[in-house]
């Protein structure tokens, strides 16, 4: 008896060092060295303006990748915004701000006049130059005025 319950707790152990050793999944959902949607402030800080929106786009490449034609879509209003030519290096993030301002650096601008988010439930989509969706982020609720997108 005292054998088998040692040999019992041995493959115990083995089954933990296993699943120890096993490689991290991806998030689920998200596609392994993809770019993707990182996180959507869709609720202006107080003093911000149109300008205080924004949604954070990640390289999870290893290599370079052209956002030209690329496209970010707003559902509630069915709003489009089409990238320019931005090449975003490995591991780097852009931000894509609603209102005006000078595209350059990790900076671009969607140039609307007014917030371009819903507040209390979008959908944020991004889609390479050949319309291929890429990644979504979706909120359902005001929450704290961000969604850091899984």
């Amino acid at each position: 008896m005292r054998a088998v319950r040692f040999f019992g707790v041995g493959i115990a152990a083995l089954g933990i060092a296993a699943t120890a050793a096993a490689p991290v999944a991806a998030e689920p959902g998200r596609p392994q060295a993809n770019v993707f949607i990182a996180q959507v402030r869709y609720l202006s800080p107080p003093g911000t303006g149109v300008n205080g929106e924004y949604v954070k786009l990640t390289n999870g490449h290893n290599y370079n990748i052209n956002l030209a034609n690329w496209t970010l879509h707003e559902r509630v209003h069915n709003r489009t915004y089409r990238l320019p030519s931005h090449w975003l290096g490995p591991d780097d993030s852009v931000w894509i701000y609603s209102g005006h301002g000078r595209n350059g650096g990790a900076n671009l601008f969607w140039g609307s006049n007014t917030t371009v988010w819903d507040n209390n439930a979008d959908t944020a989509t991004v889609r390479n130059g050949r319309n291929t969706t890429i990644d979504t982020c979706s909120w359902r609720t005001k929450g704290p005025g961000f969604t850091n997108c899984p």
